[in-house]
């Protein structure tokens, strides 16, 4: 069975992510911030599928975390590591503070570099990261300064390591999703009109997919409506 880890699982993302891997057969282990972030119907949910996911738990700007997200993908021998975790921030750059500038960087960009720095050494068979970046990291927005500023820094890392690990059994895919139906965007006006999370699951989830003479670097998901 293929063992697919996601960070930040309890989100509207990162839940539609647990969903359609579980229901595809893979063994999931799933990050959350604390045990508190499961709601009842999400527990509800993992009851149909005992011995098919593990969890684990922590703040993601601790080395302790990191080390526990280490030990479970060790032991499950994963296959795939999509990385989903990630704080937003709109608001504009000069009311921002450096307090608020480095949280966004320790979770958006330096807690995968350090997951990274030690899972890579070791890892010595194939293994598919899946990064959820967002169109933040390919064009700047009003007020997303520095939350764009991650999400770049999160492209050039990633397309830079392509280069590093070619030819190796380590291959990694930049996903670029829009705006989407979450506790974010559920008061926007064209909130109708936002990708729903379960078919952007969907979508990364058919990145899965092993092919033989062909690798996809990259995919930009956007709404069909404005």
């Amino acid at each position: 069975m293929r063992a697919v880890l996601i960070t930040g699982a309890s989100g509207s993302l990162g839940w539609s992510l647990v969903q359609y891997y579980l229901k595809n057969n893979f063994k999931v282990i799933i990050h959350c911030r604390n045990k508190s972030s499961l709601n009842s119907t999400q527990k509800n949910f993992l009851l149909n599928f005992l011995h098919r996911y593990e969890l684990v738990y922590g703040d993601l700007t601790k080395n302790s975390t990191i080390n526990r997200i280490l030990i479970k993908s060790n032991k499950n021998n994963i296959n795939i590591l999509i990385n989903n975790a990630a704080k937003y921030l709109n608001k504009s750059f000069l009311k921002t503070s450096i307090k608020e500038v480095k949280n966004l960087f320790d979770v958006n960009l330096l807690f995968i570099i350090k997951l990274l720095k030690v899972l890579l050494n070791k890892k010595k068979r194939e293994l598919l990261i899946v990064n959820i970046n967002s169109l933040a990291g390919i064009n700047g927005g009003s007020n997303e300064s520095i939350y764009s500023l991650t999400k770049h820094g999160l492209k050039g890392f990633f397309d830079s390591l392509e280069y590093e690990f070619s030819n190796t059994g380590i291959s990694f895919v930049n996903i670029y999703p829009g705006a989407m139906q979450s506790k974010i965007t559920q008061n926007r006006k064209t909130y109708e009109n936002l990708m729903t999370t379960d078919e952007v699951a969907q979508a990364i989830y058919n990145q899965s997919y092993e092919y033989k003479s062909l690798k996809i670097k990259s995919v930009i998901l956007s709404r069909k409506k404005y």
